[in-house]
């Protein structure tokens, strides 16, 4: 954002430096009859006409900065709104017009927002660096792969990693564990955590919990604004054992086949 005062002191002094740079100009370089007119015209009006238009154009500006700083904030929410949508359009998309309904699809992340989707038909087991190379020149830090398990399911099965597959391809097994309830303190404010719906499934053995995949979750499902990845959360899980669990963004969940593990912080 600018600053105002600084940004009408800068149009000031260019305003001078033209105003200095056209009487030397009409001085020097126009024919005498110009001169002569120049002259002719009272020299105090010209000024005080000038200082005037001058004054009226740097208030105009202001004004259209500070009312075009206030709609800015109106409109904000509904921007991210029709972006998200043209996201989750964009998704829709890519699973209707895939080549094959076992098409497998990545999301780029940086910081929370996709930059960019991708997809092929090779099947998340076989994905590897050396088969389908990720896009050298995307900067993400988290990719998201959507995979439908059963082809003729509505349920989209999703593992986050922090990392692209290597030379080893990805262990795409459901898990068999269900929590009973994920409910996150952020921001003075309370959000359930839902890892399966009948639109999408994030038991995935190997699918970690942290404070990526929360930075993730908050930004494109609770649709969210996160200023800082890195801010304090508390996350209440409870398994089906009824047995609570309270973390924080120093911790992480693990997902495995049959049971997780839950690592504190060092642990990591």
């Amino acid at each position: 954002m600018y600053n105002t005062s600084m940004h009408s002191i800068y149009i000031i002094a260019w305003a001078l430096f033209l105003y200095k740079f056209l009487t030397f100009f009409i001085v020097t370089f126009l024919p005498p009859y110009w001169y002569e007119c120049y002259e002719y015209y009272d020299y105090q009006y010209i000024k005080n006409t000038g200082i005037t238009y001058g004054y009226n154009i740097i208030y105009g500006i202001s004004c259209c900065q500070i009312y075009g700083v206030k709609i800015y904030k109106i409109i904000k929410p509904s921007i991210t709104f029709i972006k998200n949508q043209y996201l989750v359009i964009e998704d829709e998309l890519l699973l209707l017009f895939a080549s094959k309904p076992s098409a497998t699809h990545i999301d780029y992340y940086n910081n929370g927002i996709k930059v960019c989707t991708t997809y092929t038909n090779i099947s998340p087991t076989q994905l590897t660096n050396v088969n389908f190379k990720p896009f050298p020149e995307i900067n993400y830090d988290y990719i998201v792969i959507k995979h439908k398990a059963n082809p003729d399911s509505i349920t989209v099965d999703k593992l986050c990693l922090q990392y692209y597959p290597t030379n080893t391809g990805i262990n795409w097994d459901m898990s068999n564990i269900k929590f009973l309830s994920l409910q996150l303190e952020y921001n003075n404010a309370q959000h359930h955590i839902y890892l399966s719906t009948n639109e999408y499934n994030y038991y995935i053995q190997n699918a970690i919990i942290d404070k990526q995949f929360i930075n993730y979750y908050l930004q494109n499902v609770l649709q969210e604004n996160v200023t800082d990845k890195d801010e304090k959360y508390t996350l209440h899980v409870v398994d089906n054992d009824v047995k609570l669990h309270i973390l924080t963004e120093m911790d992480s969940i693990i997902i495995n086949k049959d049971d997780y593990t839950i690592k504190i912080g060092n642990d990591n």
